[in-house]
Formats: structure tokens, sequence, C-alpha cells
């Protein structure tokens, strides 16, 4: 009866021990995903200020290739297809907004997750990163693109102009 009742108890200690490694493992794993969040956050505000600065220089050059008299086709359509790529960009912004308001939210109820609570939030947190990472290399990418364009288009806006004399 002592030999039951003591493993009954080392049981319940090993158990309870292994439950609280657990808890610490995915909970220095929260922490580790908060840091890296935090990176993320400080990329994200540079993004979204080169966005907004795209989004104004494309409005200026459309309105100036808008009020010339004379307007080429290609530029018409090409940046045609960048107000679509600004506002897909926009969403994506808007999406990552979210996401960032979703973590800090979080924080305040992290402790009080079961186990597999933390596992699924961590694991989607994990997700949501990755995500972010690859839209922030695309935004970037795109955005480039577009500054190139912006420039052969200033570059042949005098030609245009001269043109029509």
């Amino acid at each position: 009866m002592m030999k039951k009742f003591i493993l009954i108890l080392f049981t319940a200690v090993i158990t309870l021990t292994a439950c609280d490694n657990e808890k610490k493992d995915l909970m220095e794993k929260y922490e580790t995903l908060q840091e890296q969040n935090a990176n993320l956050v400080v990329s994200h505000r540079e993004y979204s200020k080169m966005h907004a600065e795209m989004t104004e220089d494309h409005k200026n050059l459309t309105n100036t290739v808008a009020n010339m008299e004379s307007k080429d086709s290609l530029i018409t359509a090409k940046l045609s297809a960048h107000d679509v790529i600004l506002k897909r960009h926009a969403i994506i912004l808007e999406k990552h907004d979210k996401m960032i308001e979703n973590h800090e939210n979080l924080k305040n109820e992290f402790d009080s997750l079961t186990d597999v609570e933390m596992k699924a939030k961590i694991d989607a947190m994990k997700k949501g990163h990755e995500q972010m990472k690859e839209d922030h290399e695309m935004l970037e990418k795109e955005h480039e693109q577009m500054m190139e364009d912006h420039k052969e288009i200033r570059d042949q806006i005098p030609e245009m102009i001269k043109s029509l004399n």
C-alpha cells in the first residue's frame, strides 16, 4: 500500500514538473517571438512610411502626366498598373497593422492560456512573422521597380513637351 502511494506521489510530481518545464519552454519561445515582433514592427513602420511616400510621388506624377496635352499610352498604362500595385500594398500593410495589434493584445492574456493554446498562438505568430517578412521583401522590390519607372517617365516628360512645340 505504501509503495503504491509513493509511486502515485512520484508520478504526480514528475507530471507537474514536466508541465512546469513545458510552460516555461513555451514562455521562452513566446518571449523570443516578442523580440522578433518588436523588430518587425520597426520594419513595418519603415515600409508604411515608404509606401506613403511612394503613393504621394505616384499621385504627383500621375497628375503631371494627366495635365499634359499629349499623353503617351504606355506611360498611362504603366501608371495605371502602379495604382493597382499601390492599392494592393495598402491592403497588405493594413493586414500587418491588424496582425501587430493582435500580437500586442496577446501579451495581456498569454500567461492565462493553456499549453495547447500557447502552442497554437506561438505557431500562428511564427506564420504571421514569416508572412510579414515575405511581404516586406515583395513590397521593397515592387517599390524599387516603381521608383525606376517613375524616373524613366520623368526623364521622358521634357521630350513629350518638346514634341508639342
